[in-house]
C-alpha cells in the first residue's frame, strides 16, 4: 500500500493549495512529468478541481508562475530595504534573486520558461513586467552617477539580468562547485557583477570613480 498525500488544502483556498501542491511537484519530479491529476492528489483535493479552477496544465502554471513573480518582488522589496548607495542596491537585488532561484528550484524553473504558460495573461504580465521595471529602475539610478550612463538603460539592465540569471543556473544545476558555493551567495554575486558590469564588492564602480562613492 502508498503512503497517503498529504493534504495541503484549506477550506476557502483551494486553488493556493493546488498551485502549493504544483510546486512540491515540480521541485520532485520536474515539469515534464507533473499532471493535474498528481497535483490534485497531493494537494488532497478531488482529481477535477485543479481543472475547474484552471482549465488545464498550462492554465495552472500560469497561475503558478504569476504567483511566483509576484513573490519574486515582495523578496525584492525586503531585500532593498533601507540599503544605500545605487551600486549597493543593485548588488542587494542581484544576491535576492540568486536567492529565490535556490530557495524555490521547482518554480523558478518554470518561471523563465513562456512555452510552459501564457504570457498574455493580465496578472502575470503585471508581476513580469514590475520585476523588469525595478531592475531597470536600479540601473538608471545607478547610470545617473555616471556608471554606463550613455548606454541605454534597457540594455544595460538585459545586460545585468544575463549575469545574475546565469549564476542562478549554473548554481541551480549543480555547476558551481562546493569551493565556490562556500564562498556564499553574496561573494559570487559581486564577483560576477565585478567581472561583468563592473561594479565591485561594495556596489560601486570597479574603476573607482569617486563620484559613485557615498559621501
Amino acid at each position: 500500500m502508498t503512503k497517503p498525500a498529504r493534504s495541503t488544502y484549506h477550506h476557502g483556498d483551494l486553488p493556493s493549495a493546488v498551485l502549493d501542491a504544483l510546486d512540491e511537484t515540480i521541485t520532485r519530479r520536474g515539469v515534464a512529468a507533473t499532471s493535474l491529476r498528481e497535483v490534485a492528489r497531493r494537494a488532497g483535493v478531488s482529481p477535477a478541481a485543479p481543472a475547474h479552477h484552471f482549465g488545464n496544465k498550462r492554465g495552472m502554471l500560469t497561475a503558478f508562475v504569476a504567483q511566483g513573480f509576484e513573490r519574486f518582488n515582495r523578496s525584492i522589496d525586503e531585500s532593498l530595504g533601507d540599503v544605500e548607495g545605487t551600486g549597493e542596491r543593485l548588488v542587494a537585488c542581484a544576491e535576492a534573486y540568486i536567492r529565490f532561484a535556490l530557495d524555490r528550484p521547482g518554480r523558478f524553473s518554470v518561471m523563465f520558461r513562456p512555452d510552459l504558460f501564457d504570457e498574455t495573461d493580465p496578472r502575470l504580465r503585471a508581476a513580469g513586467d514590475r520585476a523588469f521595471d525595478t531592475l531597470r529602475g536600479l540601473v538608471a539610478a545607478h547610470q545617473a552617477n555616471g556608471w554606463r550612463s550613455a548606454e541605454d538603460t534597457r540594455a544595460v539592465s538585459v545586460g545585468v539580468w544575463g549575469a545574475i540569471h546565469g549564476l542562478a543556473e549554473l548554481w541551480r544545476n549543480g555547476l558551481v562547485d562546493e569551493e565556490l558555493r562556500s564562498l556564499g551567495v553574496r561573494a559570487m554575486v559581486t564577483t560576477t557583477l565585478a567581472a561583468t558590469v563592473g561594479i565591485d564588492g561594495n556596489g560601486a564602480d570597479a574603476g573607482g570613480v569617486d563620484r559613485m562613492r557615498r559621501p
